[in-house]
């Protein structure tokens, strides 16, 4: 005589696919979070820098914060440059990497609830 117990899952797709969309969600939100944050501590010589921060999705379920580059008419080829050197105001320097710091601190608060 058997004595084991068994189980059988089976996969809700539906919820799967609403689960993922949900990870998705908080995490462009966490890429927005960041993005401001970076804006608020980039220098500001003119609006330029900080208006080509931002977030963004390649529909790879990845999200990139990006700065510099061309964007929304902006041309900004020195955004890299601004992160590590500034002498004009050396307290703006690492405005990325500072605002990535706020990321790791801050994003249980954006993948709160999930699943629920």
């Amino acid at each position: 005589m058997s004595s084991s117990a068994t189980y059988t899952f089976k996969w809700n797709m539906a919820e799967i696919n609403a689960l993922k969309r949900d990870v998705i969600y908080r995490t462009l939100n966490l890429g927005y979070g960041v993005a401001a944050e970076a804006q608020r501590g980039a220098p500001v010589a003119s609006s330029a820098l900080i208006n080509t921060i931002r977030a963004t999705t390649n529909h790879e379920d990845m999200v990139h914060v990006l700065a510099g580059g061309s964007f929304q008419g902006y041309e900004v080829p020195y955004a890299r440059r601004r992160e590590y050197e500034n002498n004009l105001h050396p307290n703006k320097k690492y405005f990325m990497k500072n605002a990535f710091a706020w990321g790791e601190n801050n994003y249980l608060k954006y993948y709160k609830g999930l699943g629920k």
